[in-house]
């Protein structure tokens, strides 16, 4: 694998950090950092390798015998080396994919709380709506039993009226008659 591949997969994989996910997902997505660090550690190895080889072919070309058999090998290990460059690209591929399914299973996850809060609060609005209903109806009995005592005072204070008026009278009559019986009968104001 070439710098540039290695370059390219850091920028995919900034772009996926950069997104907006769960805490899952970013330790998934340091997980796989990690594992990148390590292959790419493996491809340094390798790479170092490749220089040791090319060492022994270029000092080997004298020994063109030695260098046919060592050429084979170095061919061999070569194949092998794309074979792990090739299937390091199939479990890129395949960490791409999870880190989708895990994108998706979050906005699914999203989805499903924004519906849940709506239904909270609609049953919010549903509970302060009864409440406020059952509160407007007391609050009327209390109003309609003010109304039910302002008018019973109002009739009491009228009963009332005509019966100080009458004692009133009465009472009237009762010093007119003292008054009228001139001798020890005297009536003194206070």
């Amino acid at each position: 694998m070439e710098e540039k591949d290695f370059q390219r997969i850091e920028q995919l994989i900034g772009k996926v950090v950069k997104a907006e996910v769960s805490g899952a997902v970013k330790a998934e997505l340091a997980s796989v950092k990690e594992e990148m660090q390590a292959v790419r550690s493996d491809v340094g190895s390798v790479k170092e390798e490749m220089q040791a080889v090319r060492s022994d072919v270029g000092s080997v070309k004298e020994e063109m015998q030695a260098v046919r058999s060592d050429v084979g090998s170095v061919k061999e290990e070569m194949q092998t080396v794309r074979s792990d460059v090739g299937s390091l690209k199939e479990e890129m591929r395949e960490v791409r994919s999870d880190v989708g399914n895990v994108k998706d299973t979050v906005k699914a996850v999203r989805e499903e709380l924004v519906s849940f809060k709506e239904e909270i609060k609609e049953d919010f609005r549903l509970q302060a709506g009864i409440l406020s209903e059952d509160f407007q109806h007391k609050l009327q009995l209390v109003a309609e039993g003010h109304q039910m005592l302002a008018e019973k005072m109002d009739r009491m204070n009228e009963d009332l009226g005509g019966k100080i008026d009458a004692v009133a009278t009465d009472l009237a009559a009762h010093r007119a008659d003292t008054e009228g019986h001139k001798r020890g009968y005297m009536v003194q104001e206070p």
